[in-house]
């Protein structure tokens, strides 16, 4: 294995998170629950979701360029057979973001991929 990457649900669950596990930190900043996921190639869909965030959010096209869409673009740049640890929970929103990093994580063919979730049925899931 070449490295260790955690991908994140969200800035709450990276504030939250031990220092003293190694790896890289990828976040996944969208909300795939709503608006526009239709298109079906990758540069498509980031152009139907900057369009779609912008008129329901008013998100600036350069600030999901920045935040967003990078932090995607780490998961295709990911070594195939990197340790890749998912931090997701198990509601809608967080099911939804997944299913779109595991389809990223399918163009890469990535080999060691890890689901964590949290330790118990605390409603507040890795906050609590």
């Amino acid at each position: 294995m070449n490295s260790i990457s955690h991908i994140l649900n969200g800035d709450a669950l990276k504030q939250g998170f031990p220092k003293r596990i190694p790896g890289e930190l990828i976040i996944v900043r969208e909300c795939l629950i709503e608006g526009d996921v239709s298109r079906r190639d990758l540069d498509g869909f980031f152009a139907s979701r900057i369009s779609w965030l912008g008129e329901a959010y008013n998100e600036s096209r350069e600030n999901y360029k920045r935040r967003v869409k990078q932090e995607f673009k780490k998961i295709l740049n990911l070594d195939k057979k990197s340790e890749i640890n998912l931090w997701f929970e198990e509601d809608l929103f967080c099911q939804v973001n997944l299913w779109f990093v595991c389809y990223l994580l399918k163009l890469i063919d990535a080999e060691n991929v890890y689901l964590i979730k949290p330790e118990s049925q605390d409603r507040y899931g890795f906050g609590g």
